[in-house]
């Protein structure tokens, strides 16, 4: 994919998606080359042509070092992809939008100004799920403004930030015009993690919802069917070894 002969240079962070077109685009965070900084990478991108793929395309040039990347494709085929940008140490998630299977993008924005100033990279990308002709994308910020969990639409509308400390590992599903966050949590100190979500529709936020028989548990993904939201979780076990378990909910 990648045909840069230079050896040890670092191409990672990558997420990839099919297009309307059944074309294929992957993008990556790809090491600088001759840079003088710490860990200094930019946003390329590799889209397929006829099955091949073609020349890789640099997106950004100044970039989150080792943010993982999200690209997703909503409901009327816009491309997006959501990165964190770095702006004199200002971390937050931008986006690039393409209408036309990748020719062209939209001039990067900030989804939501969280203005979270670290001098390092938190490790920490976005997450995203349609949401009607849009999308919800979801995410980490330490900024001192409202530190935590947050889910925004692509357009930056804010419904809600998750401020409690314990809660981490956030998943988004969606049916249509409704979604759903899962994500885990200790309901009180010294007890163990345990599944939770809100059911995102009509512009309106649920209260959080525990799944009970969720306890323990780590590493959700879930899918909603009509009414029912499916969640597939890691249960922690005492020997250390994780189960794979399933629990069911109606909407």
């Amino acid at each position: 994919m990648d045909s840069d002969p230079k050896q040890g240079i670092v191409r990672g962070f990558f997420d990839a998606v099919v297009l309307p077109n059944d074309e294929v685009a992957v993008a990556y965070l790809k090491d600088v080359a001759n840079s003088t900084k710490h860990e200094e990478r930019d946003l390329r991108m590799v889209v397929s042509k006829g099955g091949v793929m073609q020349t890789e395309r640099l997106l950004d040039a100044v970039v989150c070092d080792c943010c993982p990347i999200n690209l997703s494709v909503d409901a009327s085929g816009a491309f997006t992809v959501v990165y964190r940008d770095n702006n004199d140490d200002i971390r937050d998630m931008a986006r690039l939008i393409s209408t036309d299977n990748a020719a062209t993008f939209s001039k990067s924005a900030i989804v939501y100004n969280d203005n979270w100033k670290i001098m390092g990279c938190p490790h920490s990308g976005a997450i995203s799920t349609q949401y009607g002709k849009s999308e919800l994308f979801a995410w980490f910020s330490g900024s001192d403004q409202e530190k935590g969990i947050r889910l925004t639409t692509r357009e930056g509308k804010k419904f809600f930030v998750l401020t409690e400390a314990s809660a981490k590992n956030p998943a988004l599903t969606s049916n249509g015009n409704s979604a759903v966050m899962l994500w885990e949590q200790s309901k009180g100190e010294g007890t163990p993690t345990q599944i939770a979500y809100r059911k995102i529709a009509e512009g309106q936020v649920s209260e959080t919802t525990w799944i009970a028989d969720a306890t323990n548990a780590t590493n959700s993904t879930g899918i909603v069917l009509g009414n029912q939201l499916v969640v597939a979780y890691e249960a922690k076990q005492v020997d250390g070894k994780n189960s794979l378990k399933f629990s069911y909910v109606s909407l």
